[in-house]
């Protein structure tokens, strides 16, 4: 995307895909980023034949997704229960929209639940999943095949052909039908289809523009959620025929995923898992479900794993790709589970070319400081700063955690919102701060020595003898507040969190992981000075694994504890973390 012309959305020509289309361009036009939408047609659109025939749900992506590598959009709209779990190299998911009422609805006749329904009432749906949670309650019900959208579906129900069809509540919405819904599912008793309400926002994963001006639209907790969701799909290897329902819950910086997958002649499989990561409790869910016998029902292409195989004293001392490790196709990189639990350093790492392996390092104390944290958001509505600077999520999330409205806080006190990053730009914004200046490249803003750089201080234009609030880690609040007070500022710093080293050895995503961590990774991302000690604690051959690291500061202090530097990241973003993998995989991957 260039300066001067709009963001080109590529998008399906259906009502539905419109419509989500058209929800994200007024987004982006809130935001006064213009727009414009470039219809595709797909396999999936020019087809009346069964999903499973024509390729699965899929067929509405890949129409669009060609356009977007052949430069036609600069961004791609998807529903995100309809976007294959493997991602494509060079494009990643920029953004998840804040997620829409996910559960199935009934649009029956008469306005009839599904208790009422007669016997022998057609009900429509080309969903597996639903089919069989209707014969599950109503096995008196014909259920029967259906293809179309969402108005031609509906007008079979109008036109007696059909006395209910099954929908989603979240695309009803989309087009104002919420009226023809007469029973709404419960997730407990029937599990939506994984990532369904969500819309998947794709762009071509050098494109920077396009990632930061996305970046605004994320909303991290519907990412969390279905990253777990879609984490059994990817664990069990799962295709369009399986009758598969997942849903997800993230609290306290903990996800908790229920799953079913239904049978034809038996009793549905249920599972629920509760983990620290997204991954990690889609991945246990998915491994409970396969224990019960999902390697069995149709559409789950995984078996249960295969007990590891013993060691071979052949394998090479240095980790390297030989006959000791497990046969794949690309590198290894274990990358970081960001505070957040999104997966945005393991998209950075598919987008490269390579395979991650998602660990945990550390972890965020917010409790610690939570009283300070509270005085000094009162004192900002109260107008006793002129800016407040915001250098992280986890700064975000300290601020919200209590519980004060952020967007009255700054109406009240009228200070401008300063901000490092455009990922921080992006949780500001949903948090409900008007910011004010984001200085993105923030790996630019830093000295090796870890102090800030003239250019910075000079690029916020700050009036003389400033008040500034600076909340954020004791490290980074302590080096941004040294520079300002040097030019006269009256700086207030506030630790608003605790990173701590992780207590007990790296948790993996699953089971496939933590076998993959046994031997050294091709490479390994490190985020920060304290995710590289615990790296150099946690695991045994960290000096035997080329690292990555996201900035000079985290460089050095790579240098400093003695573990191989092979790359720096220019920008800590999805960007530059696969730039700069990409300058140490190729060689890496050749055998």
């Amino acid at each position: 995307m260039t300066a001067h012309r709009a963001l080109r959305i590529g998008t399906r020509g259906s009502a539905l895909a419109r419509a989500q289309s058209g929800t994200i361009a007024s987004l982006l036009g809130e935001a006064g980023i213009a727009t414009e939408l470039v219809v595709v047609s797909t396999r999936g659109d020019r087809s009346n034949a069964p999903i499973e025939q024509i390729g699965g749900a899929g067929v509405f992506v890949s129409g669009v997704r060609d356009a977007l590598i052949a430069g036609r959009c600069d961004v791609a709209v998807h529903s995100l229960k309809d976007l294959p779990v493997a991602q494509p190299p060079g494009i990643i998911v920029a953004a998840i929209s804040a997620r829409v009422d996910p559960r199935d609805a009934l649009c029956a006749r008469d306005g009839l639940p599904l208790s009422r329904l007669p016997a022998d009432a057609r009900v429509g749906t080309g969903s597996a999943r639903r089919r069989l949670h209707l014969l599950s309650r109503r096995p008196d019900l014909r259920v029967e095949p259906l293809r179309g959208n969402v108005d031609s579906r509906l007008q079979k129900v109008a036109d007696g052909e059909l006395d209910a069809v099954v929908l989603a509540v979240a695309g009803l919405a989309r087009l104002g039908r919420i009226d023809a819904i007469t029973d709404i599912f419960d997730p407990v008793d029937a599990p939506y289809a994984p990532g369904q309400g969500a819309l998947a926002i794709e762009c071509r994963a050098n494109d920077a523009a396009s990632i930061a001006a996305l970046a605004r639209l994320d909303d991290a907790t519907s990412r969390l959620e279905t990253t777990a969701e879609r984490a059994v799909l990817e664990r069990l290897d799962a295709g369009c025929t399986a009758a598969l329902g997942a849903w997800a819950r993230a609290h306290n910086d903990r996800v908790t995923v229920h799953a079913t997958l239904w049978r034809e002649a038996d009793a549905p499989l249920r599972a629920t898992a509760t983990a620290p990561s997204a991954a990690a409790a889609g991945g246990l869910v998915a491994g409970a479900l396969l224990a019960q016998g999902a390697g069995t029902c149709d559409g789950i292409g995984a078996q249960s794993p295969p007990p590891p195989a013993p060691p071979n004293p052949e394998a090479p001392a240095g980790g390297g790709r030989g006959p000791g490790r497990a046969v794949v196709d690309a590198p290894l990189v274990a990358a970081p589970i960001p505070s957040d639990g999104s997966d945005r350093w393991s998209q950075a790492v598919r987008a490269a070319g390579a395979i991650p392996v998602p660990i945990r390092l550390l972890r965020t104390d917010y409790q610690a400081h939570a009283t300070a944290v509270a005085e000094l958001v009162a004192d900002l509505a109260l107008g006793k700063f002129d800016q407040l600077f915001l250098t992280s999520a986890r700064t975000i999330e300290a601020l919200q955690r209590t519980g004060a409205d952020l967007r009255d806080a700054q109406r009240q006190g009228g200070f401008a919102v300063e901000v490092i990053g455009s990922a921080t730009a992006a949780a500001a914004t949903r948090a409900g701060f008007e910011v004010t200046r984001t200085l993105s490249g923030a790996a630019g803003l830093w000295e090796a020595d870890g102090t800030l750089r003239d250019s910075a201080l000079d690029a916020w234009q700050l009036r003389p003898s400033s008040r500034i609030a600076i909340p954020a880690s004791a490290r980074t609040a302590g080096a941004i507040a040294a520079a300002l007070e040097k030019r006269g500022h009256r700086v207030r710093r506030i630790t608003a969190y605790q990173v701590v080293l992780s207590e007990t050895s790296c948790i993996a995503a699953d089971e496939v992981s933590l076998q993959q961590l046994n031997k050294p990774p091709d490479a390994v991302v490190l985020t920060s000075p304290s995710s590289a000690r615990s790296w150099e604690r946690l695991h045994p051959l960290s000096r035997s694994v080329p690292v990555v690291a996201l900035g000079p500061v985290t460089a050095r202090a790579v240098c400093e504890l003695g573990m191989p530097l092979a790359a720096t990241a220019v920008s800590p973003d999805a960007i530059g973390l696969a730039a700069a993998l990409n300058q140490i995989l190729p060689p890496l991957s050749k055998e």
